[in-house]
């Protein structure tokens, strides 16, 4: 394996927490709906650095550890301010979020029962005894409101980061029950980043887990599991004999037990759309090609020259439906046009749809409705703006302009919070009216 390039800089600079110079004013509107009350103006404070599957083996009773502790309680206190890197809200009031707090480096598992004002730390506690001393950042995914899935890994990347265990909890995080560990056996490891973990349903899931990095290479080892999540197996590695491990990987989602998809962004790099598809559970894979944005040339993914073209995101996986993000960059004048390319049949046909702004971060809430919070340029600074679709993307209205970009979450079209972020400093904000007005929670730590 090559020795680290750029791209591993990039995920270890991607797993240190961020800095930023000062407060920040953004100018929203206060929600029309008075709850849940929020400040305005919006201030952005300086964050702290940021078919059939095949049948595994059933783990005894031993293998499986219930997250349970004799020792202090480790939790945030109430009252703790907090930070909030992510949120999955399933209503109103009720929703899982990832986050932090001042000069704590163990990212929390966190609940809120009342939109996102006051959160409960729920991190298994095994997991706050002994962390490591660069602290753990969790990957997570939340399929209800009682159910969900996470990792802990080293925020700083390393062949020494603690081994892999997926925790499990069916009793909205009062108990975990603790996986056995991912086996990476024979992998050279220059690192360890989980990302993509999923589940399908409540037994069969996915994650990769990136492990090195060079000569445009993202090497990494896919793992599946079809029982809950109690064991893993891994389904690639670096010594796979499959084209998979070249290029920035995007995404890696199941659409059904067999179906499976990884995606990458490397525009520029190589003359086609990295975008791979398995039918037997990621036995072998094959390169899909899509077809080319309407009013395009034939060749415009594979012309090469000032033309570079990727998949920058897959915004949604699910029971035989995929939609993914498009990018294409004229390199001779810096300008760049995206797509949102959707599938309803699993690959087997696509619908393509261009969209108002080419940076985007989008949250579909089905394959015909969401949002999505885009800007012009990659200039952290720069403005954005929220934008609403209800037929698929084929027309897109924009809801309102604001002074920061950021990743949505949407229960329905109308409420929806934000983790705004403006020049690397970052807010959670909140709507009630489908993204036309945006007021700022400040979260802590409840009773």
């Amino acid at each position: 394996m090559k020795s680290r390039s750029l791209f591993a800089a990039m995920i270890m600079i991607a797993a240190v927490l961020l800095t930023a110079c000062g407060p920040l004013e953004i100018q929203v509107e206060p929600p029309a709906t008075p709850v849940p009350t929020f400040s305005t103006p919006v201030q952005i404070f300086q964050t702290p650095a940021p078919t059939q599957a095949p049948t595994l083996p059933t783990p005894s009773p031993t293998t499986l550890i219930t997250a349970t502790s004799s020792s202090p309680d480790l939790h945030l206190k109430t009252g703790t301010a907090l930070t909030i890197d992510q949120v999955k809200m399933f209503n109103d009031t009720q929703g899982w979020g990832l986050g932090e707090a001042d000069n704590n480096l163990v990212q929390r598992i966190l609940f809120t029962n009342d939109g996102g004002r006051t959160w409960k730390d729920l991190t298994p506690a095994p997991v706050l005894a002994n962390p490591p001393q660069d602290g753990l950042s969790a990957l997570a995914h939340f399929s209800g409101i009682q159910n969900a899935w996470v990792t802990f890994a080293g925020r700083s990347p390393s062949p020494d980061s603690p081994t892999l265990v997926v925790w499990h909890t069916l009793d909205g995080g009062a108990s975990w029950e603790k996986s056995q560990p991912l086996d990476m056996t024979g992998v050279q490891l220059e690192f360890q980043n989980p990302s993509d973990l999923g589940f399908l349903d409540e037994q069969h899931g996915w994650m990769m887990v990136h492990v090195g990095a060079g000569m445009m290479h993202d090497y990494f080892a896919a793992f599946t599991t079809a029982n809950g999540g109690q064991t893993w197996q891994r389904i690639l590695d670096p010594t796979t004999q499959y084209p998979v491990m070249s290029c920035s990987k995007s995404g890696y989602t199941f659409t059904s037990s067999t179906s499976a998809w990884i995606t990458g962004n490397c525009p520029g790099l190589m003359p086609y759309l990295f975008i791979y598809h398995s039918a037997d559970s990621g036995t072998s894979w094959n390169q899909v090609t899509l077809p080319v944005p309407d009013g395009k040339p034939a060749n415009y993914f594979t012309q090469g020259g000032s033309i570079a073209c990727g998949l920058p995101a897959l915004n949604l996986g699910d029971e035989h439906e995929l939609s993914l993000t498009l990018t294409c960059t004229n390199l001779n004048n810096s300008t760049a046009l995206s797509w949102i390319y959707s599938s309803s049949d699993d690959g087997a046909s696509w619908s393509q749809h261009p969209l108002p702004l080419p940076y985007t971060k989008i949250d579909l809430l089905n394959l015909n409705e969401g949002f999505f919070v885009g800007s012009q340029t990659t200039d952290p600074t720069a403005a954005g703006a929220v934008y609403h679709t209800s037929n698929g993307g084929a027309t897109w209205a924009m809801t309102t302009s604001t002074a920061w970009t950021g990743t949505p979450n949407f229960i329905n079209s109308l409420n929806g919070w934000v983790i705004a972020e403006h020049n690397q400093v970052t807010a959670f904000v909140h709507s009630v009216d489908g993204g036309k007005t945006w007021g700022e929670i400040k979260p802590v730590i409840g009773n």
